[in-house]
């Protein structure tokens, strides 16, 4: 993990171990629980920048996965890296400006771990362009060993901790909005054994 933070290369980066309130397992007992997290620039997420206790716009919150990473999930992040993209790990460019441009390092961390959600996944191809002429493509393009080809778009929705803080329903509609903005545009009709995915990473329960 060193070696790829090395590689990565954060122009900021510091590491902390603080405590979080969590309910001991069998009890009613509140404990702290070390989480390893590290900071690596200016997100757009800051506790600080709230206005007043109402505020609503999820910029102006903080936490793991807002203005920072957990470390502990960053290292499985480069264990997925070396072992399912060696062909981009430490050797792409715009992967490594991903992982070091702080507002998109969590979503390029969020991307690679959802390839580890498949089984057995060859010839991957990152930031695919499905359609002639597009300006978009999707995240990633890969094989099964079924030989069905999977084109994978991922979305890390920060904004969704707010409906969890709020205790707000989800909406069917905000999500059918989203995916004719910013899903849909990046795929065309698929092909004979092909499918097209969206992994959808959210910071609240589904209702």
């Amino acid at each position: 993990m060193v070696e790829d933070l090395e590689w990565i290369a954060f122009s900021k980066l510091h590491f902390t171990g603080r405590e979080y309130p969590c309910r001991e397992p069998g009890s009613s007992r509140i404990v702290g629980i070390p989480i390893p997290e590290y900071f690596f620039g200016d997100t757009g997420f800051d506790i600080n920048h709230a206005k007043n206790p109402s505020d609503n716009v999820a910029e102006w919150l903080g936490g793991t996965g807002l203005d920072r990473g957990h470390l502990q999930l960053f290292s499985k992040i480069s264990l997925i890296g070396r072992e399912l993209i060696p062909h981009y790990w430490h050797t792409d460019e715009k992967l490594r400006y991903g992982l070091r441009n702080p507002p998109q390092h969590l979503n390029t961390v969020e991307e690679i771990w959802w390839l580890d959600r498949w089984l057995a996944l060859q010839n991957t191809v990152k930031e695919h362009r499905l359609i002639p002429g597009s300006k978009v493509d999707v995240d990633w393009r890969f094989t099964l060993p079924s030989q069905i080809s999977v084109n994978l778009e991922v979305k890390r929705v920060p904004s969704d901790c707010v409906r969890h803080a709020r205790g707000r329903a989800f909406s069917a509609l905000w999500f059918k909005k989203f995916c004719e903005e910013k899903v849909l545009p990046k795929f065309r009709t698929s092909e004979e054994n092909e499918v097209n995915v969206l992994a959808i990473s959210l910071f609240g329960e589904l209702d």
